[in-house]
């Protein structure tokens, strides 16, 4: 919503991505998904301005009276732009494609092709695996997933103490 933004995105992408102020996500989604040059255009108004933003909200954290044991980024398209050099350790969620597809598709009424294309227009989440620090197993219920987390949590916690 930052209006400097979002003036960035119309001057390079188009006046049509936003409206009333805000960014028409679809609209959006539609361009940059299907046309590599404009997702990497996008990616570079919005990325900087998102790792400023994630910077001065760590930092601000970290000056509180009591600061937080942990501070977790949930980071989309973190290996692509190098992110994870920032960060003490990075948890991977997985969980197979097509229980993915599906979720997406649940929460969000894309398509089975659209969330495909978006998924191949990520690194592989293999990669992403096989480079994380932690990984949290999200093919079951949700449930298993929690008790995960409580004991990756514990975990962390235990080794920053």
């Amino acid at each position: 919503r930052d209006p400097e933004v979002l003036q960035n995105i119309a001057d390079a992408l188009g006046e049509d991505l936003i409206q009333e102020g805000e960014l028409d996500r679809p609209k959006t989604a539609e361009r940059v998904f299907g046309d590599q040059e404009a997702r990497e255009t996008l990616n570079g108004i919005v990325h900087p301005w998102v790792r400023r933003k994630s910077e001065e909200r760590a930092d601000a954290l970290e000056q509180q009276a009591s600061p937080p044991e942990m501070i977790l980024m949930d980071i989309p398209l973190l290996y692509e732009n190098g992110l994870e050099r920032d960060l003490d350790a990075v948890i991977v969620v997985d969980a197979p494609l097509e229980v993915r597809v599906e979720r997406v598709q649940e929460r969000s009424g894309l398509s089975e092709q659209e969330v495909r294309a978006r998924d191949a227009a990520q690194m592989p989440l293999e990669e992403k695996v096989r480079r994380a620090n932690y990984v949290v197993d999200n093919g079951g219920n949700k449930e298993r997933l929690e008790a995960q987390i409580d004991r990756l949590w514990s975990s962390l916690a235990e080794q920053k103490r």
